[in-house]
């Protein structure tokens, strides 16, 4: 069910058609999504979401493993309630950072 709620920011080609200067890395797509069900009785569900990453930019990017030239990738979750007739966004969900150590090509 979350990952039917995930949605792209925008597509690498219509980031890389935008022809940005430099080297500029995305998170391109979302291509898997699982869920670990519940931490005990606490209510809390663990998740892990699998990320692509693209230089959407018109430079090569500097991607180094075991230094600190690589990409690193924080995840979100997000609710959009309404309530009465407001809407709004409410934060569900946090990680740690992932490192982006390689990259194929």
């Amino acid at each position: 069910m979350l990952c039917a709620l995930i949605a792209s920011a925008g597509s690498a080609e219509q980031a890389r058609a935008d022809n940005r200067p430099g080297a500029d890395v995305i998170v391109g797509d979302l291509p898997d999504c699982n869920s670990y069900g519940t931490v005990g009785a606490s209510g809390l569900f663990a998740y892990a979401v699998g990320t692509t990453s693209c230089n959407t930019g018109n430079a090569n990017l500097r991607w180094q493993p075991a230094t600190a030239y690589h990409p690193v990738i924080a995840q979100n979750v997000y609710r959009m309630r309404t309530i009465g007739s407001e809407t709004c966004f409410e934060q569900i969900g946090a990680s740690w950072v992932k490192h982006g150590f390689y990259a194929f090509g």
